[in-house]
């Protein structure tokens, strides 16, 4: 399933819009960011409730697609410019990380 069905179908909302076409086969929902830069997949859809800059860094180091930012936490302006220029998704949901990772399940998205 693309980028733009999975907000489609998870009502998801679009903070930085990239890579809307790219097919995300794989996800990870972490918020230990050692965790994800040891076992998160390139090519990914990552759920967690950071903010931090930090959260860019490893995206962009392990070339993850996109990240959802649950429970409606909100990143700074400084951190979607980074986004945008490391062309990483940033999609936003007022849903838990576990409600988040089990529709993307639902919808055919795995681990």
């Amino acid at each position: 399933m693309n980028l733009s069905e999975i907000v489609s179908k998870l009502n998801l909302e679009i903070l930085v819009e990239k890579n809307m076409d790219h097919n995300i086969e794989i996800g990870y929902v972490c918020d230990l960011l050692s965790e994800v830069m040891g076992k998160a997949k390139s090519d990914s859809i990552w759920i967690t409730v950071h903010t931090n800059m930090n959260v860019i860094g490893v995206a962009s180091m392990l070339d993850i697609k996109a990240v959802v930012i649950a429970e409606g936490h909100l990143p700074n302006e400084e951190f979607l410019n980074r986004a945008k220029v490391e062309e990483i998704a940033i999609l936003s949901s007022k849903l838990n990380s576990f409600e988040i990772t089990g529709k993307l399940y639902e919808n055919g998205v795995r681990g």
